[in-house]
């Protein structure tokens, strides 16, 4: 008579004793540090010389980005982080370095996430209508922004006690633009992505495991 094949064992089982089921994807820990590469930009304002010649600005910060995210309630999530780096746009004259610190909450899973959130972006040293030094146009300037945003993030695990993340922002930047004789508050679209690694952070409670 055929000898019936050993029955594989369940993700609780496993569990039980220990172990991980590679079938399944775990549910983030409730405590991670997550670091990455931070990018975003904006359409801004234009130029023209009395010759007719005009010039889009925009304003492209790229940053390292450090935040600690906690996970409450199985699959909800809060992050703060803190991100600076320079402004590679043809803004970087008249806005050079950026500070940005933001908080998002939302939905965290083991695959993919949802959240929205505030960043406050700070350029620095800002300097109004400063030019490249070459005959350039005078670049406007970014004072006191406000965002408001929403995030989709996708996970992988990458290693035992880390992963790979990957994100895009939409959302509305409330600033106040200064740029020759434009001295105004008003909204810009804003576009960001996000990529990097989270790392686990002490032992932590295992979680149970999400059958995909």
């Amino acid at each position: 008579a055929p000898v019936a094949a050993a029955a594989r064992p369940t993700t609780a089982q496993l569990a039980d004793e220990g172990l991980d089921d590679p079938r399944a994807r775990t549910l983030p820990r409730r405590h991670r540090l997550r670091i990455g590469l931070l990018s975003d930009w904006v359409r801004g304002s234009k130029a023209c010389t009395g010759g007719g010649r005009c010039e889009r600005f925009h304003f492209a910060p790229l940053m390292i980005e450090i935040g600690y995210q906690a996970q409450i309630l199985r699959r909800f999530m809060i992050r703060p982080s803190i991100a600076f780096g320079g402004n590679v746009a043809n803004t970087r004259n008249a806005m050079p370095l950026v500070l940005q610190q933001n908080i998002f909450a939302g939905y965290q899973g083991a695959l993919l996430g949802a959240a929205a959130g505030y960043s406050h972006i700070l350029p620095f040293p800002t300097t109004i209508n400063a030019t490249d030094g070459h005959m350039g146009l005078a670049q406007p300037g970014f004072v006191a922004n406000h965002v408001v945003s929403g995030e989709l993030s996708l996970t992988t695990r990458f290693a035992d006690r880390s992963s790979l993340f990957f994100a895009v922002r939409l959302g509305g930047m409330k600033t106040h633009l200064m740029h020759l004789d434009i001295d105004k508050h008003r909204w810009f679209f804003i576009l960001g992505f996000n990529a990097g690694w989270y790392i686990d952070l002490g032992r932590g409670r295992r979680r149970r495991p999400q059958t995909p």
